[in-house]
């Protein structure tokens, strides 16, 4: 009888895992690319998934020469830029037909065209295949089957934003920006695989979106049932860092710098009408540097702020542009720090030998302290402002700059060319040759301060 309940039970728990009390998905082969980021649309009836094809890449080897034992050691550090990238490719799956489709995007504008400096050697001026892209996340509208993509050439060369239509599995573009230098800027991203601003204004109708097709890193909206574009900041010289639309859908909350000579420096804080493209700036928050985060029902803002000789500190304020009321709750400066008499350096501007603005900050002595001699600063990331009014990520320079003001030097910390903050044309005067327009700068600068 033991024997007899043993086999039975075997035979329950054999019979119970060959049951299947639900019909599972059939197993969808993807290849040996790696795949990741499947996100599920609201309606729980499609997912996409993106599928990357790694390329081999070979590391460079740096010589250490400071060692323990005094021998020099290899140490294998990033790999070279190349055109051998990685290429993305996008899989839709409708649940509803268990398939999985590998979506189109072969029919984007210009996909196979060679950059400038290529086709300028080149009789042929195009490649044989298309361009390797990364494709970001997208954006699924809830009240219909589509979604708005943003995709980059590996080159850094072109942006497409796509529509996507999950029921026909149809990738149509929308809107297609080209830099013969690279697409970058505020709002947009230099780096191919990181996102930009954009997301849907009336879901399943019109987007928001960010372009430098002005020179400068502006809003623009997008309708889907006219195919119709507008730039939402008509305002010169203007760019936009953050984006959030307001929960009445009329208005956003950005965050701004202004890159007009002699206002440039400070991220400000404002709130853009869509419809009648009027920005109206928050008094309290337009100097220094002002990060805000907006309560869920938009009556409190939560304002991280700094200026040039003030580190970071939180502050409290109802909603409201012209009510001064800005509560600081933190404090985290040290007696110490505060006892010191730091300055606020004015950014300035003179005259590059091409004719353009070049922006700087200057420490200058006290006239009676003067020594006539001067120390010129570089800033490091190339992409990164400096000449600015608020806390700067160069602190530890920013004291020992007070140091040499001390001893009668003049500073003056250059913004040089291909520095953030000045739009486009600032931003790229570099590319193909480093070396060349952003060292001429510190030759002007040189210049300037005899």
């Amino acid at each position: 009888e033991f024997i007899q309940d043993k086999n039975d039970r075997s035979a329950y728990y054999k019979k119970q895992g060959e049951t299947t009390r639900f019909s599972l998905p059939k197993e969808q082969f993807v290849g040996a690319a790696n795949w990741s980021d499947i996100q599920v649309d609201p309606s729980v009836c499609y997912a996409v998934l993106r599928v990357t094809d790694e390329m081999d890449s070979r590391p460079t080897s740096v010589e250490q020469f400071v060692t323990n034992d005094g021998f020099t050691k290899h140490q294998l550090a990033r790999d070279k830029v190349s055109s051998n990238e990685p290429n993305q490719k996008m899989v839709l799956y409708q649940m509803a037909a268990d398939t999985l489709i590998y979506l189109d995007f072969s029919k984007l504008t210009d996909i196979r065209l060679k950059p400038a400096y290529l086709r300028e050697k080149d009789t042929v001026k195009l490649y044989e295949k298309d361009r390797s892209i990364f494709i970001h996340a997208v954006k699924f509208a809830k009240s219909n089957s589509l979604a708005l993509c943003d995709v980059r050439s590996s080159d850094n060369k072109d942006r497409w934003i796509v529509c996507i239509d999950l029921t026909k599995a149809t990738v149509k573009e929308l809107e297609h920006q080209h830099d013969e230098a690279w697409i970058g800027g505020p709002g947009i991203s230099s780096w191919n695989e990181s996102d930009g601003n954009m997301d849907w204004i009336i879901d399943g109708q019109s987007f928001y979106f960010q372009s430098e097709e002005t020179g400068y890193s502006k809003l623009y909206a997008y309708d889907l049932l006219s195919a119709k574009k507008s730039c939402l900041m008509p305002m010169d010289k203007i760019e936009v860092y953050q984006v959030q639309l307001a929960k009445d859908r009329k208005s956003f909350y950005i965050e701004y710098t202004n890159c007009q000579t002699g206002l440039t420096g400070n991220h400000s804080f404002g709130r853009l009408d869509i419809f009648s493209t009027k920005l109206v700036p928050y008094a309290q928050l337009g100097k220094g540097y002002n990060e805000v985060l907006i309560s869920p029902n938009e009556t409190h803002l939560a304002v991280r702020q700094s200026f040039g000789n003030k580190p970071w500190e939180m502050y409290v304020k109802e909603n409201n542009p012209t009510k001064n009321d800005l509560v600081q709750i933190t404090h985290s400066t040290s007696d110490a720090f505060e006892s010191y008499r730091w300055i606020d350096p004015q950014v300035i501007s003179f005259k590059g030998s091409d004719g353009m603005d070049v922006f700087a900050r200057i420490y200058e002595p006290e006239a009676a302290n003067k020594n006539g001699a001067a120390v010129l600063f570089v800033h490091g990331a190339g992409y990164l402002q400096n000449a600015h009014h608020y806390w700067s990520n160069y602190y530890r320079e920013y004291m020992f700059h007070h140091l040499l003001r001390e001893q009668g030097y003049t500073v003056l910390d250059v913004d040089y060319r291909a520095s953030e903050g000045y739009g486009r044309d600032y931003r790229t005067a570099i590319y193909r040759h480093m070396g060349g327009r952003d060292l001429e700068d510190f030759v002007d600068a040189k210049a300037f301060l005899v």
